[in-house]
Order: structure tokens, then C-alpha cells, then sequence
């Protein structure tokens, strides 16, 4: 759901809501708009409701993808060693409202964060060992690549399979496959090539992964939260 889309259904909620005596404002965003939010704070936490509203409305699993450079391999773990502690420390810190559904909201980002979090350190990883690749998945097509990364499958195989997984959908697939071959040329290209094109795209795509959508559930809880009070919405056209 966009954030104008759930800007309207909030709103459309909160049309027949009867104004609260809040004494207190404070604002928050959401993609291109921003809200108003007013509330009693006798009765409600404000450092709660600004946790709970960031945690469902404004922290999205971070893309952590780095590619790999084999010069500065190792200083790339370790910084995404590190991000990937922060945002999880981050959302362990949260003081989130007591709401039916909350804690479990947290849960599934936390377990989302750390799924995203394992995938871009195996992938550096994965660069100069495998075998970090492996478990994510038992799709074959996938197994594929790690086995290419290993040099188990011929490089003119692999590239085969990396450019018609990778160009049916393109606009010129043949310089699409051009691109791919001149760029096999390079031990390393090829290498990012088989991580991020084949592997990568692979996992993310295979019939055994998650399919639900983590922001889209906890917006919905939010979207219930604030019902109960009284926001002004401001939208960049």
C-alpha cells in the first residue's frame, strides 16, 4: 500500500472519530507526506507513540547490498557487521505502545532484518567462499550459481544459464547477453555477475521464500492505532 494510499484509509477512519481533549502535537512521515498527530499525553507515552509509529510506519528492512571488492573484501563485512547490529539494537530498543499485535510486529521485523542482514554478509562472503551461500534455499537454480562460484560448472555453462535467466525480460536481449559475456572477460565482474544476478536474484524469487509483505502488515496495524486520534496529513504533489 502506498503512503497516499494509507493516508486515505486513515483518514477515511478518522472522519467519524469525536476529537480528543489532546493538549500535545507531534509529527510524523511517511514516503512523500508528513501528518499531524494530536494526542493526551495524561494518557498516552509520547516516547511510546513515537517508537510505535516508527517502528510501523517508518523502518523498512534494510537493503545492506554491497558489491563485493575484493580490495576492500574484508572492511565490507565488517561495516555491514556493524550496520546490521545497529538496526537490530535499534529496534530492540523501541518502547512500543501496549497494543494487541505490536511486540508481534516487532518480531517479524526483527526476523526480516536478520534474514536480510544473513544474505548481504554471505554474499560478500560468498565472493571468495561458496559455501557461506549455502541454506538460504533448496531451489536448484539457485544451487546453481554456488556451484559456478565454486568452478564445479564451466564458465561457458554458467554464463549461458546467468544470461537467459537474466535477459528474457530485457528490452535488447542480445546486448544483454553481449554485456554479460564482455564482462566474464573479468574474473571479478563474472563473479559479481554469478552473486548478485544469478544467486541473488535467484533466493529472492524462489518458491521457498517468505511471501508475505512485512511493512505492509505492520502499516495496517498502525493504521488502527491512530484511528483513534486526530491527524492532518500534508502530501508533496
Amino acid at each position: 500500500m502506498t503512503g497516499r494510499a494509507i493516508a486515505t484509509a486513515l483518514l477515511a477512519a478518522l472522519a467519524a472519530t469525536p476529537a480528543l481533549a489532546a493538549s500535545k502535537t507531534i509529527e510524523y512521515g511517511t514516503g512523500a507526506c508528513s501528518y499531524k498527530l494530536r494526542f493526551d499525553p495524561a494518557k498516552v507515552n509520547e516516547t511510546q507513540l513515537r517508537d510505535t509509529l516508527r517502528l510501523l510506519f517508518d523502518a523498512p528492512v534494510p537493503d545492506l547490498f554491497d558489491q563485493p571488492d575484493p580490495a576492500r573484501l574484508q572492511k565490507q563485512i565488517a561495516a555491514a557487521e556493524q550496520s546490521c547490529k545497529a538496526k537490530l539494537d535499534e529496534i530492540g530498543r523501541l518502547k512500543l505502545l501496549a497494543v494487541p499485535g505490536v511486540e508481534a510486529a516487532r518480531d517479524q521485523l526483527r526476523a526480516e532484518t536478520e534474514l536480510s542482514c544473513r544474505m548481504s554478509l554471505a554474499e560478500l562472503r560468498g565472493f571468495t567462499d561458496p559455501a557461506q551461500l549455502n541454506g538460504f534455499t533448496t531451489e536448484p537454480k539457485c544451487t546453481f550459481y554456488i556451484d559456478a562460484l565454486a568452478g564445479r560448472v564451466p564458465k561457458a555453462k554458467a554464463l549461458e544459464t546467468l544470461s537467459a535467466a537474466s535477459c528474457a525480460d530485457n528490452a535488447s536481449p542480445a546486448r544483454c547477453r553481449k554485456e554479460f559475456a564482455d564482462r566474464a572477460g573479468d574474473d571479478t565482474k563474472y563473479r559479481i555477475d554469478l552473486l548478485s544476478y544469478g544467486w541473488r536474484n535467484c533466493v529472492l524469487h524462489a518458491p521457498d521464500q517468505p511471501a508475505s509483505d512485512g511493512n505492509a502488515a505492520r502499516n495496517e496495524i498502525g493504521e488502527k492505532i491512530i484511528a483513534r486520534y486526530k491527524i492532518k496529513e500534508s502530501c508533496e504533489d
